[in-house]
């Protein structure tokens, strides 16, 4: 899978393009960095080649650093991302 997360620090709204090599779940989980869950999408069957676009809402959070938490067929990655 590859995934363009921006902006990067964001201010309100945070895009994730994405494009997946297989068929996969996928999930996108947003954690403060003291590993409290902050916002989450539910993860959804997706269809390999085609370009996916996701957006999380980041107006409410507080200015400091987060994790994302990308998952995909129980691969997890883990992403800094940093609020303004």
């Amino acid at each position: 899978m590859t995934c363009k997360i921006y902006p990067n620090p964001v201010e309100s709204q945070m895009y994730l393009e994405y494009e997946l090599k297989e068929d996969a779940k996928v999930g996108f989980e947003l954690y403060s960095i003291d590993g409290i869950p902050v916002r989450k999408l539910q993860p959804k069957a997706k269809t390999k080649g085609v370009i996916y676009n996701e957006t999380i809402d980041c107006s409410a959070l507080k200015p400091r650093s987060y994790v994302l938490r990308i998952t995909a067929n129980g691969a997890i990655v883990n992403e800094i991302i940093i609020k303004k």
